[in-house]
């Protein structure tokens, strides 16, 4: 009879095949990660260049304060100081020393008969400038002047039109008697009327005047408001009033108020139209016309 064999009751061929597939996998998965740490450093270009720069950042930083100790170190050294402002001097007398090169060679320019020619004809053209700019101006001047007494004399002649000029004669008796005119707010006053008949040959005017008796003989005169010969619309009125009067016994009497100087010039001029010698007196505005009955006769111009 055959006998059999008992199988082993313990293997390590599982444990040995767990153990390999364990440890295959380790390796496998520590192969992977290098690989993908390698790609990651050559796809990521930009860290390793911020890495770079900053490196070389802190290198400058570094060479700078280097530097600046050093600087410090120099500038606290007198002999450094001493060093600096003659650097400075030598640079101070460079420059003076290329001025006075540059101030001789221009003076040796000036001084050659081309340099005096020019300057020469420099001169001339300035002078030729000059004057004529001083002709234009006289020229320019004499112009004006004559243009302004050319309007003086307008001047003048506008005025001559505009203002006529009163004339007083030496006063002298005519041996006339006195017709009197008063001149107030622009317009004229009668004080009588011219009838024959009367006997005096004259009549109160009541109609632009108020007469009131004063004593001593006195009447006073008041001009009614509104009444009155407006001269500037109807001086030809004034004229049919004077227009009946005898030439030959009365000559015109202006009594003129402040107020009526323009007035005044339409009733000269109406009193010499028809021929009439003229006096005239001048009043205030605030001055009260009184007439007396028995008194000196005024004097015609």
């Amino acid at each position: 009879m055959s006998r059999r064999r008992q199988p082993a009751s313990d293997s390590l061929e599982m444990l040995l095949d767990t153990m390999c597939n364990t440890f295959g996998g380790i390796i496998l998965i520590a192969l992977l990660i290098s690989l993908f740490a390698r790609d990651t450093r050559q796809t990521d270009p930009t860290a390793t260049q911020n890495n770079i720069e900053d490196d070389r950042a802190r290198q400058a930083m570094a060479g700078a304060e280097a530097r600046r100790k050093l600087l410090g170190a120099q500038l606290a050294d007198p002999r450094f100081k001493e060093r600096a402002e003659l650097l400075q001097q030598r640079d101070g007398l460079r420059q003076k020393a290329e001025q006075a090169r540059r101030q001789s060679a221009d003076t040796a320019t000036e001084q050659t008969p081309e340099a005096a020619q020019k300057r020469a004809i420099e001169a001339v053209r300035h002078l030729t400038v000059t004057n004529d700019a001083l002709r234009k101006y006289i020229g320019d001047a004499f112009r004006d002047a004559q243009a302004a007494e050319q309007k003086i004399r307008d001047l003048q002649r506008q005025r001559e039109n505009q203002v006529e000029r009163l004339r007083f004669p030496q006063e002298r008796d005519s041996g006339r008697q006195s017709w009197f005119i008063a001149l107030r707010n622009g317009r004229a006053y009668p004080l009588f009327y011219f009838q024959p008949a009367s006997i005096d040959s004259r009549v109160r005017n009541t109609g632009m005047i108020a007469w009131t008796d004063l004593p001593n003989d006195e009447v006073g005169v008041q001009f009614k408001a509104g009444a009155g010969i407006d001269l500037a619309t109807s001086p030809q009125d004034l004229l049919n009033a004077l227009r009946p009067l005898p030439r030959q016994s009365y000559f015109v009497y202006l009594v003129v108020f402040e107020d009526s100087f323009a007035a005044a010039t339409v009733a000269k001029k109406a009193a010499l139209e028809l021929g009439f010698e003229y006096g005239m007196q001048l009043m205030k505005l605030d001055a009260d016309l009184k007439l007396v009955r028995h008194g000196q006769r005024p004097s015609a111009l």
